[in-house]
């Protein structure tokens, strides 16, 4: 039997792990991410170009711009290097169980929300490069680690099976989108200490339309404003 098959009657490990890929991904980003300030937003003596930089370019660069490259790149990575190997199934949660090290890394950078929400966790981490850092890993470990499981998944089987594996693979992937944007909203209670069902849809109502234009609602309809984003045409 190959470490991988796809038996209809039992999942293959790849299930969840592809569950728990997309489900931390999504608890941070964009939610979590969008709210992330440049260390030029609140600087009194700020230059106009670092004023316009920091409220109109930061966010999209540095979130949106920069997990797509991640996520591209990690992609294309994964055509001709593959760790951990079909044969070695049991390793892949060990990359996948250290990307939760996300959630946290993120919350301590400079998170700011709207509408007058305070942010409780400390900010260690004021400096730019930290985000632009983190969501380049962000991107790049999802597309890398999400490819190589939609990859084991149905080459794994018998040839009758494998369309029936990637269609499961793909259900697990949208559970796992699906549970990790639901979890962002959690994420941002304990970091507001407050509804965030109540503050975001307050705080969305608001929104100015040049943020729309610039990739704005920073998270507050994930499944809506970014699936395009996560999941790549061709999966």
């Amino acid at each position: 039997m190959q470490p991988w098959s796809s038996n209809r009657n039992h999942l293959p490990d790849g299930h969840s792990s592809c569950i728990y890929i997309f489900f931390i991904t999504l608890s941070v980003f964009p939610a979590i991410a969008a709210n992330v300030q440049s260390e030029y937003a609140n600087k009194t003596n700020a230059t106009p170009n670092e004023t316009r930089y920091a409220n109109k370019y930061f966010v999209p660069v540095y979130c949106f711009i920069m997990f797509n490259v991640g996520d591209l790149t990690g992609r294309s990575l994964a055509s001709s290097f593959k760790w951990p190997t079909i044969n070695n199934p049991k390793l892949m949660w060990l990359p996948v169980l250290l990307r939760t090290a996300f959630i946290p890394l993120f919350m301590f950078c400079n998170v700011q929300f709207g509408g007058g929400e305070i942010n409780y966790v400390p900010s260690y981490f004021q400096k730019d490069w930290v985000p632009y850092v983190l969501m380049l890993l962000l991107g790049s470990t999802n597309g890398y680690w999400g490819t190589l499981l939609m990859m084991y998944g149905p080459s794994s089987v018998n040839g009758e099976d494998m369309e029936w594996a990637g269609s499961t693979m793909l259900l697990f992937l949208v559970i796992g989108l699906t549970s990790g944007s639901f979890f962002s909203f959690p994420l941002r209670a304990i970091m507001c200490r407050c509804n965030p069902f109540i503050n975001a849809a307050s705080t969305s109502n608001t929104t100015d339309t040049s943020d729309l234009a610039l990739g704005g609602e920073y998270g507050y309809q994930p499944t809506a404003s970014f699936m395009g984003s996560v999941v790549p045409g061709g999966w």
